[in-house]
């Protein structure tokens, strides 16, 4: 039967198996050709589907599915489809599609409905949604991958799984291995990345002549990674993202007393590595300090490099501040998902990432799949709940069980828990994060193995770093000094040579 045909089963309620091959090729897509994901960097999700295929847990269950397109989630839909799952996939317009991912999703078959134009009169099982632009259409039960405003859901029928969390605080410990780990990295690989090609196009020859053109603020810092370790910072936002940009700055070799910190929450200045600068401005402009605060903060962007958005909230640099006030910086970069940068600033040399998230913009991999393996596997046992146990859920906002995020972040952490990592600043607060959690670590004794999978060799499974004398018997990280990996496509935990004196 033809890929069309099939289609046409699915709208009017007929489901069609897909068949092996065409499921199989989706995860070939993803780890073969230039950017290829390496198994070792997928190993819970990898677990997952080798449980689900057996058990098929979501045969008959028709998902919708409503993400960014990249490699990485090419794997997530493979997951679901081997466990059973009709998956149909669409991408919002706030959400990025890669080219190499729209053609293998649409060559297999799968339903696609660009930009969630979704057939009137489809209801399914369970909804992945990012950003929470598909609940207010009532199609089904949602899960959500990442930070949206409780508001959203309201008014919702169904209940919202979300496997990140709430502006009280409550949410999953596995989102911070993405958000405040796999995002510091993206910008410090996208920062080095652009500070590359810049330094490139200043040394090319203007016309006939050797005049150079080379920019002011490159001064002596001849490199990418000494004008990351020279300049200063000021991070808007001290949540589980400007966190994550934070301590991956101070591995890159950026000195703590060269980032200013801004956020609206006062209290988390005691979070804050001791000798930063922290900002506290508040929303309300009517504050008697508000203005006092404000021209502090544009007395230190007078010398500050990079200004760096990581408050989730829209237009959050425009609500306080306008270009002429930040004239003197030469970088601006959004870490959010929505246009932090907002309507008072213009596109051009400041914003050479433009208003959408920097990483999303030329890296192969915006976060590189380690970083992902375990919150991808939270949402996909949030699908599970949301079919099997969504009378455990209220309609409206749900974080997922805590039983089942400390599950996954014990599993990725005996996975991947003997590791050198690039950025040991980052890493330390991870280990730290787990080790403050008494059910984490029961899940980690005794020690497992990573999951034997057929897509893995046995000795590669079996391969374990050697053990120094030095490092204690309980150590979840070992971590060196080395320098950004720049190369999207390269495993970041392979051990290298310090870098940065």
């Amino acid at each position: 039967m033809k890929i069309a045909d099939r289609k046409s089963l699915i709208i009017m309620g007929d489901i069609m198996p897909l068949p092996r091959e065409k499921i199989d090729e989706l995860f070939q897509a993803a780890t073969t050709g230039d950017v290829a994901i390496p198994a070792t960097d997928i190993q819970c999700l990898l677990a997952l589907e080798k449980a689900w295929s057996l058990t098929q847990p979501f045969a008959g269950k028709t998902i919708l599915f409503n993400q960014h397109l990249t490699k990485i989630t090419l794997i997530e839909i493979w997951v679901l489809l081997r466990a059973g799952a009709d998956v149909h996939v669409t991408a919002t317009e706030d959400l990025k599609i890669h080219a190499n991912t729209l053609g293998p999703i649409c060559a297999s078959g799968l339903p696609y409905y660009e930009k969630g134009t979704i057939p009137e009169g489809i209801k399914f099982d369970a909804v992945v949604d990012c950003g929470g632009t598909l609940y207010a259409r009532n199609l089904g039960p949602n899960i959500e991958l990442t930070h949206t405003p409780q508001s959203f859901y309201s008014d919702g029928t169904y209940p919202c799984i979300s496997v990140d969390g709430n502006a009280q605080g409550e949410g999953t410990k596995t989102k911070k291995i993405e958000t405040m780990c796999g995002t510091g990295d993206a910008f410090i690989r996208r920062l080095y990345q652009e500070l590359q090609a810049q330094l490139l196009l200043a040394f090319r020859p203007v016309a006939a002549t050797l005049t150079l053109r080379l920019p002011a603020f490159i001064g002596a810092s001849m490199s990418p990674s000494a004008m990351i370790r020279d300049n200063q910072y000021i991070v808007f936002g001290y949540g589980k993202v400007g966190e994550g940009i934070v301590a991956a700055l101070m591995s890159a070799g950026a000195s703590a007393k060269n980032i200013s910190i801004v956020d609206v929450d006062e209290s988390r200045q005691f979070n804050a590595p001791p000798e930063t600068h922290f900002f506290h401005l508040e929303q309300n402009k009517g504050d008697s300090s508000y203005n006092d605060k404000r021209e502090r903060i544009k007395t230190q962007a007078e010398s500050a490099f990079c200004v760096v958005m990581a408050t989730g909230i829209e237009n959050a640099l425009s609500n306080h501040f306008d270009q002429q006030d930040l004239a003197k910086v030469k970088i601006i970069a959004n870490m959010g998902t929505p246009d932090e940068i907002g309507f008072r600033f213009k596109e051009g040399e400041q914003l050479p990432f433009g208003k959408g998230t920097a990483n999303f913009s030329e890296l192969d991999f915006p976060t590189t799949p380690i970083y992902l393996d375990a919150i991808f596997t939270l949402l996909l046992r949030a699908v599970h709940e949301a079919i099997f146990n969504i009378a455990q859920y209220k309609p409206g906002f749900n974080v997922v069980d805590q039983k089942i995020d400390r599950q996954v972040l014990g599993e990725w952490t005996r996975i991947n828990g003997g590791k050198k990592w690039s950025h040991p600043d980052v890493y330390r607060k991870l280990r730290d994060i787990i080790n403050g959690d008494a059910e984490i670590r029961a899940l980690l004794r005794p020690p497992v193995s990573p999951p034997h999978s057929r897509l893995v060799s046995e000795e590669a499974a079996d391969e374990k770093p050697p053990r120094r004398h030095s490092d204690p018997p309980t150590a979840l990280f070992r971590s060196v000094s080395c320098p950004p990996d720049v190369r999207a496509n390269v495993n970041p935990t392979v051990p290298c040579a310090p870098h940065f004196a």
